[in-house]
């Protein structure tokens, strides 16, 4: 199968699990520009090739619809630490063996990894030309879908590169997507947010901390997106939005619509 064709195909099959950000590259183009800036990262690895191809993986607001349907079907998504992440390695995983794609090595690298596994999922987008990192304030923002989009994985292939489909040099990277008054506005919104950040963990060690402190606090973390004109009709839903920043599965619950009693009784069975 040619890159070509292995893209289109991948790019259809987790279309439908809610990942509409399939995005190609090299890994020289990640692994040299780490070596240029002299960045303290692991390089990705190439199976002992000199080069090799590899997809960026994430999703715009589309995937929330196909998440939240997954967390109906069963109690399991709810049970791990992270739920975002397991139902991410599940779904590519589930992809790249059962429908044996490509016939080929592959190895898979997850948002939520650190230490030598740790890869920066944003500059992979800002060299591919995918979104351009914005360094005010450390979002991605896409030409359309603005800073409503999440990276969730790196898909690393054992394949022989094909030039026409991936040129030896990354593309020229998108730039100016924001004017300097919105770069302003974000870069208030993020001092407001950190501001606010440190009196919540004061309040948390001092076990003072309310709930209606914490929702005003990830809502001036998304007030650094919300500043940004590109891509707003994209924005998350309230629901989406509140599980981003917070990470609560109250708001899982809530949105897939399963009593709390039923979530506990289905994961301890």
């Amino acid at each position: 199968m040619s890159l070509l064709k292995l893209h289109r195909t991948l790019c259809q099959r987790f279309g439908t699990r809610g990942f509409d950000l399939v995005h190609p590259f090299r890994v020289s183009w990640y692994n040299e520009s780490l070596t240029r800036e002299k960045l303290e990262l692991k390089p990705i690895p190439t199976f002992g090739r000199d080069d090799c191809p590899a997809f960026l993986i994430g999703h715009s607001k589309h995937f929330w619809d196909a998440f939240i349907s997954s967390v109906r079907e069963g109690p399991q998504l709810l049970a791990e630490s992270d739920p975002i992440d397991t139902y991410s390695k599940q779904t590519i995983d589930l992809e790249m063996e059962a429908q044996n794609q490509c016939g080929a090595d592959y190895k898979l690298f997850l948002s939520n990894e650190y230490g030598d596994r740790l890869v920066s999922m944003q500059r992979i987008a800002d060299i591919g030309a995918l979104a351009q990192l914005d360094y005010n304030t450390y979002l991605s923002v896409h030409p359309v879908f603005g800073p409503w989009i999440a990276f969730r994985a790196v898909l690393v292939l054992n394949l022989q590169l094909e030039d026409e489909f991936l040129p030896a040099h990354p593309p020229d990277p998108v730039r100016n997507l924001l004017s300097d008054a919105e770069i302003e506005g974000a870069k208030l919104a993020l001092q407001a947010a950190l501001d606010a950040t440190n009196v919540q963990k004061l309040k948390s060690e001092l076990q003072t901390r309310e709930k209606a402190e914490t929702q005003a606090t990830w809502r001036l973390w998304m007030a650094m997106r919300e500043v940004m004109q590109v891509g707003q009709e994209h924005r998350y839903s309230e629901d989406q939005a509140e599980y981003h920043y917070t990470k609560s599965k109250d708001v899982l619950l809530r949105a897939a619509g399963i009593p709390a009693a039923a979530a506990v009784a289905g994961s301890s069975s």
